[in-house]
Formats: structure tokens, C-alpha cells, sequence
């Protein structure tokens, strides 16, 4: 009986440690893939935070690009406006006969047969009465232009009629010289700009 005891507690004792054994093998073996998944989910954590840093870089850098070129281009622009400005300032200095000139070569694509008024500055009216006179010489009565001072024009010309209005004054004249030569003007004033 004793003999049947120890052989029961051997064999008890046997499986006890095989028990244990796999169950110390079973829990490292669960500890490792525990570690495993914590790492990969760490990794993936990792990835996908440095991802999100890098996206959430490049989206500021974008946008301090693009508000400096927003300044870049202000500042441009500023520079286009004041060499435009300082050539109106010019156009409006010329001497008489120059002026006249110009405002003539403007006004000489009018119709001829077109009655109508003559808009200018009152301070420019002197000065304009001789190319009126001008532009009358070669119409009929009936078709003649009479210069009307008016203060809203600032300098250059305005011709009004019946059927139509055209604005030759310097600011317009300017204004669409400046859409048609700032590619132009840019790249001489910035020639090392994109």
C-alpha cells in the first residue's frame, strides 16, 4: 500500500511539474505574444504618429509658403503700383504740346460723325481747348465735340454721346497698359522671380 502510495504521489508529482512546466511554458509563451502585440500596436502607434507629424509639417509648411508668397506677391504688386502711379504722375507732366499729343492720338479713334461732349478736369480745360479745336477742324456742324469741364475726371478725357461713352482718361489708359504689360514689367523688375 505504501508502494501504491509513493507510485500515486510520484506519478502525482511527475504531472505536477509537467503541469507546471507547461503552464510556466504556456504563460512565457503568452507573455510573448503579449509583448509582441504591445510592440506592433506600439510600432503601428509610432508609425502612425510620426505620419501624422509629418502630414501636420507639411501642412504648415504649405501654408507659410503660400502666405509668403501671398506677401511676396503683395509686395510686388505694391512696387508694379508705384512704378504705374509714377507714370501717371509723368503722362500728367508733359508739356502742353506732348500732352495734347497723346490725348490726340486717343481721341483720334473716335468717330467722325459722332456729336458729342468732351470731359475733362477743370484744371486741364486750358489746356485741352486746342485739341478740341483740333478734332473739330475736319467735322460737320452737326457732328461736333464741345469740351465740358467736370472735376470727377482727373485727367485725360472722357467722350460722351447720345449712343455711347468712351473713357480716355490716364488712369484707364493706365490700367490697361498695366494688365497688358505687368507680365512684361514684373520680369524686368524681378528677373529672378518664378
Amino acid at each position: 500500500m505504501e508502494r501504491i502510495k509513493k507510485t500515486i504521489i510520484g506519478e502525482a508529482e511527475k504531472e505536477a511539474q509537467q503541469i507546471g512546466t507547461r503552464a510556466r511554458e504556456e504563460k512565457e509563451e503568452n507573455l510573448r505574444r503579449g509583448r509582441r502585440e504591445i510592440e506592433d500596436r506600439m510600432q503601428q502607434r509610432l508609425e502612425e504618429t510620426g505620419k501624422e507629424l509629418e502630414r501636420e509639417a507639411r501642412r504648415r509648411l504649405m501654408q507659410q509658403r503660400a502666405k509668403h508668397n501671398l506677401q511676396l506677391l503683395e509686395k510686388r504688386n505694391e512696387i508694379l503700383r508705384s512704378i504705374f502711379g509714377k507714370a501717371a504722375e509723368r503722362l500728367k507732366e508733359l508739356d502742353d504740346d506732348d500732352y495734347r499729343e497723346m490725348l490726340h492720338r486717343w481721341a483720334g479713334q473716335l468717330p467722325a460723325d459722332a456729336p458729342g461732349e468732351m470731359l475733362c478736369n477743370s484744371d486741364e480745360a486750358g489746356r485741352i481747348r486746342p485739341l478740341i479745336e483740333a478734332l473739330n477742324e475736319g467735322r460737320d456742324h452737326d457732328a461736333r465735340i464741345e469740351l465740358s469741364p467736370d472735376d470727377a475726371v482727373e485727367s485725360g478725357l472722357v467722350f460722351r454721346s447720345p449712343e455711347f461713352e468712351v473713357d480716355m482718361t490716364i488712369s484707364t489708359k493706365l490700367n490697361e497698359l498695366r494688365e497688358e504689360l505687368t507680365p512684361e514689367v514684373a520680369r524686368m523688375v524681378f528677373p529672378d522671380s518664378p
